[in-house]
């Protein structure tokens, strides 16, 4: 497409279909191979198109090719309890608030980053924390993180671009290449995914 506009519109609409989907597969069973094959390349898809006013055209031949696409039922049954007395861990004030260790680890992370990627992103922790704390007050993260990990992180995947570019004016040359960078982005969500996930669900028990 040459038209920035159809491309915007393009965007938007394959978007509308993979955050569709993703809801719909949640709710019924579609038992569609085909349909579910195109719900995975359109995620890989959608991450490459490029940015709004950039014309760059995403190379499909091998990050976004689907050469095979594996279905199998792997169980089922009833996951019982087990009859054991439980304790379950109490709440704490200031829940909005990273904890110290939290901080902690995701410095170390950060300067790991930075040595593997060749990046000199001294204020990383902030703008990821800020990620973070965004994310943890979306009312869909909130409901999602309710799941296990594997399901949340479709909740994740819906919403974590939308966070980035809201942040973009703020911290543009991080969020920028977050957006261009597959090998950086995909870092970066390695850090994000599990702690939005914890922080949710502490604000939630306290």
């Amino acid at each position: 497409m040459d038209n920035e506009i159809e491309q915007k519109e393009f965007k938007v609409t394959l978007r509308k279909f993979i955050r569709l989907y993703s809801f719909i597969c949640h709710i019924i069973k579609l038992n569609d191979s085909e349909l579910h094959k195109f719900s995975a390349f359109a995620k890989c898809l959608f991450r490459k198109l490029p940015a709004a006013g950039k014309s760059k055209t995403p190379n499909l031949d091998n990050d976004v090719a689907l050469q095979y696409y594996r279905l199998q039922k792997i169980f089922e049954g009833k996951i019982q309890l087990e009859n054991e007395t439980g304790v379950l861990p109490g709440g704490r004030h200031g829940a909005g608030l990273p904890p110290e260790e939290e901080k902690a680890t995701l410095s170390e992370l950060i300067a790991k980053l930075n040595e593997r990627l060749g990046t000199t992103f001294t204020e990383m922790d902030k703008v990821i924390e800020q990620f973070v704390e965004d994310m943890a007050k979306n009312p869909e993260m909130q409901l999602r993180a309710k799941n296990p990990m594997d399901m949340f992180q479709v909740a994740y995947e819906n919403n974590i671009m939308d966070v980035v570019i809201a942040r973009l004016q703020q911290n543009q040359d991080f969020c920028t290449k977050y957006i261009e960078d597959s090998d950086f982005r995909g870092e970066i969500d390695r850090i994000i995914l599990p702690l939005v996930h914890e922080r949710i669900a502490t604000q939630q028990q306290a």
